[in-house]
């Protein structure tokens, strides 16, 4: 029985011995490890089960994440057994929250989202389910200037104004302006608007003087709304007054291929147009229905050429009443 002991003794301080000199030696420690399971999540911007419920026409987004980089597929089986793919096999970083951005649509019900990953061998497959349902609340579309609608609502030619408009829910919008000559405008069309949040459009009031009406329509996927807005311009804001120069004052002479500059400006906001004339009668537009604000001067630059002779430079607008400026150079050999 000693011996046994003895035996053992030395062979567990044999066993040690050998350990401590191979740690001493620098041999190799191999260790087993394994990388963790492929992992997915998924989910709506409000959650899954009960508690993600979505009006029609509302927006949503589906979120997810994949534990390591892998190739996904994402799919949607509605309330109607009809299923769309919103991702094949896409490839998708690890470690990254991912969304797909949609609106809610017919029908009504439960919806089940499922999401499978692969990578090397490795699968992952996760589900959530949302609810989408009538809309509590219809649509409701709004459009307004800023200083309303209606004969309340007038402004002068070259006056600044904006138009505001607003939906209750996410939509899409076309917005259009009818002048009095029956010309229509197309502001906005088919833009996605967020609901709840007031929009707004700059612009200058234009000729010609006289009513104009405002056409606003908003849809979603089950819902429209319509809104119209009535304002007015008039010509009895006074004269604006232009202004016309060059660098080296009108009525300078500038050799061919030389290079000048013209500067205008006017009294208030406006849309000008440069014309140049020559002495021949023929005419250029320089530019056309360009804003300028008002008090602000502006430069263009200019290139004397051929043919020799008289220039007229001819500044006007349609904006408001106004006299149109003119400034004359002659081009030389």
């Amino acid at each position: 029985m000693e011996v046994n002991v003895v035996c053992s003794l030395f062979s567990s301080r044999v066993s040690l011995a050998l350990v401590s000199l191979l740690l001493t030696l620098g041999a190799p420690v191999r260790s087993v490890a394994q990388s963790p399971p492929l992992a997915a999540t998924l989910q709506t911007n409000r959650g899954c089960g009960a508690g993600a419920v979505f009006d029609l026409g509302e927006a949503i987004s589906f979120r997810y994440s994949v534990s390591q980089s892998a190739f996904v597929t994402l799919r949607l089986r509605r309330p109607d057994g009809t299923v769309s793919t919103l991702l094949l096999n896409q490839p998708v970083t690890g470690g990254v929250i991912h969304s797909v951005p949609g609106v809610i649509g017919n029908p009504t019900g439960d919806r089940l989202l499922t999401l499978d990953a692969s990578i090397g061998g490795q699968a992952a497959h996760v589900e959530c389910t949302y609810t989408a349902r009538a809309g509590t609340a219809a649509l409701v579309a709004s459009v307004e200037t800023n200083k309303g609608c209606g004969p309340g609502a007038t402004f002068v030619l070259g006056e600044a104004n904006s138009i505001r408009y607003r939906v209750s829910k996410n939509a899409f919008v076309t917005l259009r302006l009818r002048l009095p000559n029956g010309t229509v405008r197309t502001l906005l069309l088919n833009q996605p608007v967020p609901g709840g949040v007031t929009q707004s459009i700059p612009g200058v009031i234009g000729s010609p003087a006289g009513d104009r009406l405002l056409v606003m329509d908003a849809a979603t996927a089950t819902e429209s709304a319509h809104a119209e807005c009535t304002y007015t311009a008039t010509g009895s804001g006074g004269a604006v007054t232009l202004s016309l120069a060059l660098d080296r004052g009108c009525g300078a002479t500038f050799h061919v291929g030389e290079r000048f500059a013209a500067i205008y400006s006017a009294s208030a906001d406006a849309f000008l147009t440069l014309i140049q004339q020559r002495d021949d009668g023929t005419m250029r537009v320089v530019f056309a229905n360009r804003f300028a604000r008002a008090g602000q001067s502006y430069t263009i630059p200019g290139l004397a050429a051929t043919p020799l002779g008289g220039r007229t430079l001819i500044l006007q607008t349609s904006s408001a009443p106004s006299t149109p400026v003119m400034c004359k150079y002659t081009v030389i050999q």
